[in-house]
């Protein structure tokens, strides 16, 4: 009885850190409807330029210029552990527990993410793009259903997420070519190729004027949507 006492008390810690992380991170800036956390000193002027990613949002229907978002950047090991769940790079939302999302550390004077290895990011994504692209996973689950955003495949799910986070630096006919010339990076890495993802959830928003809704009902597999964007490049020559 004691354990179960105890492990409900440690949930419950949990769930308030979780959605009232504030207070472990002193340094912060808001702009409009979104706000910047820091575990580690930053200039207000440099948080305010990287969360213009604003504009980048508002390209998707999904967004809500009522709702508030918060992101959390986690220098210290422990807090990686804490809210990312492993001392990784990269980046987590929590919803629906918050609309709260953390990422690894980063040089918010560089607009840069810093993973622990310290090895830079392998498509030279900005840290504006991983906030952007771990708010447009919250915004996923309120369309989608909590548990059905779960259930969706990796493909529609990162895809869209990478599009929100690229905005207009995503070009779709250099993705179309490097997807169909096999080039290395639409395979990277292997068990979540991002740009691959992206590429084509780009091509069915852009090119088959897909809504955003339709996208997330579709029960198009991944490699349905590549035979279809086969089928349309062959049509074109």
């Amino acid at each position: 009885m004691k354990t179960a006492w105890s492990m409900a008390c440690v949930v419950a810690v949990l769930l308030v850190v979780a959605n009232h992380p504030e207070p472990l991170f002193p340094w912060s800036v808001t702009a409009e409807n979104l706000s910047l956390y820091s575990d580690a000193a930053f200039l207000g002027d440099d948080g305010e330029e990287v969360l213009r990613l604003r504009k980048k949002l508002l390209e998707s229907p999904l967004y809500s210029a009522e709702e508030h978002y918060s992101a959390f950047i986690c220098n210290c090991r422990w807090r990686r552990i804490l809210f990312l769940g492993s001392d990784r790079g990269g980046g987590a939302s929590r919803y629906p527990v918050s609309t709260h999302v953390f990422l690894s550390g980063a040089s918010i004077e560089e607009n840069r993410l810093i993973s622990p290895s310290g090895k830079p990011d392998l498509f030279g994504r900005t840290l504006d793009h991983f906030i952007a692209h771990e708010i447009a996973h919250v915004l996923t689950g309120k369309p989608a259903g909590s548990l059905a955003l779960y259930g969706l495949p990796d493909w529609i799910v990162e895809g869209y997420a990478e599009y929100v986070g690229w905005g207009d630096a995503f070009d779709l006919e250099e993705g179309i070519q490097a997807f169909l010339h096999d080039e290395p990076q639409m395979n990277t890495p292997p068990s979540v190729p991002y740009l691959r993802y992206c590429l084509l959830v780009s091509y069915l928003l852009e090119e088959k004027s897909w809504c955003v809704e339709e996208l997330l009902a579709t029960d198009l597999t991944q490699a349905e949507a590549e035979a279809m964007l086969h089928a349309d490049v062959a049509q074109r020559n």
